[in-house]
């Protein structure tokens, strides 16, 4: 009755049930672990302290299937640590419809990803507070953390997802990376962007990846723009963001060009970035592109999502963007 089959011992998850059943934290697993759902027809348990007991008449598990798997497996194997307990909810019932209720409520669960479960360390702390206190915006590590605010402390809500995307974007010159994995953010990237940005750099770049999105949503209404140029405006928004980045400030980000970061954002913040900067980057993108399309017809949704579009923007920054002046104060 379980609504899922055994994923295998390579996912992320039955790797870490593995891992925790095997070794040092297996004291802990019933802690760690979610437990094991069961129905049955009827159960008697023997309450002797020395050697209590459950039988169990026509068992069926609806939920965890994974945890019962990986345990057997371990088991089989010899690498099962005497010490795990699991958590065991064993449910007694003649009434069918019940059964489907209970199977379909215990995993029709709100899923628990990876951003949840980085939201309260330290590093993501220290940036809503500082975001809060030095910026006045309200950097959300958690999931409709700040939904109760209205008006304009609305448009200052800052998402941590989309936060670390700019900035492994703009920032870090990874702008397909950016698009195409989000959910690395918070294992592959996770170092590369919260270990290195200062919470300026997050903001600013947050913000032009912000305005980015803008212009891709009037897209629709431009009629009288090249197949290429709606491309580029659509899917190429995070390299446009980049490109935007690199005229704007050179790649002169972190601690050490605090000042000049904080300039720029107070341009955000007055609405004063001068508008042919977009137009300037969306030019660079679309012609990247346009060299691309000689050599490959990728669709522009997956062309995007390459890395092989963000090595041949960055190489065309570096070669005919020069290195000008920044916007003037």
């Amino acid at each position: 009755m379980n609504v899922r089959p055994y994923y295998g011992s390579q996912g992320k998850v039955n790797k870490d049930i593995w891992d925790t059943c095997t070794g040092d934290d297996s004291v802990r697993f019933w802690f760690l672990n979610n437990g094991i759902t069961m129905v049955c027809d009827s159960f008697d348990f023997t309450r002797d302290p020395d050697n209590p007991l459950l039988k169990i008449k026509n068992a069926q598990i609806v939920n965890g299937c994974q945890t019962t798997v990986t345990l057997r497996e371990a088991h089989e194997k010899k690498e099962l640590n005497e010490k795990v307990k699991v958590l065991l909810r064993v449910y007694s019932t003649d009434n069918p419809s019940l059964v489907e209720k209970i199977t379909l409520t215990t995993n029709n669960q709100n899923k628990i990803t990876d951003r949840d479960l980085r939201a309260n360390e330290p590093v993501q702390r220290d940036i809503e507070q500082r975001m809060s206190d030095q910026y006045d915006h309200f950097y959300e590590r958690k999931n409709k953390q700040y939904s109760s605010l209205r008006s304009a402390n609305k448009k200052k809500i800052v998402p941590s997802p989309k936060a670390a995307q700019a900035y492994l974007a703009v920032v870090r010159a990874k702008p397909a990376n950016a698009r195409g994995y989000l959910g690395a953010i918070w294992s592959d990237f996770y170092g590369e962007i919260f270990e290195n940005a200062s919470v300026a750099d997050l903001l600013v770049s947050y913000k032009i990846l912000q305005l980015c999105q803008t212009e891709a949503l009037t897209t629709k209404k431009l009629h009288e723009i090249s197949a290429r140029e709606r491309d580029c405006r659509v899917y190429g928004v995070f390299h446009i963001a980049r490109t935007m980045g690199y005229i704007l400030l050179k790649d002169s980000w972190g601690h050490g060009n605090l000042e000049e970061v904080e300039k720029l954002l107070a341009k955000f913040n007055d609405n004063s970035i001068p508008n042919n900067v977009y137009k300037e980057a969306l030019d660079v993108v679309i012609a990247v592109r346009e060299e691309d399309e000689k050599k490959s017809s990728t669709v522009p949704a997956m062309y995007f999502k390459n890395t092989v579009s963000q090595r041949n923007l960055n190489a065309k920054l570096k070669t005919s963007c020069g290195q000008g002046d920044a916007i003037p104060d």
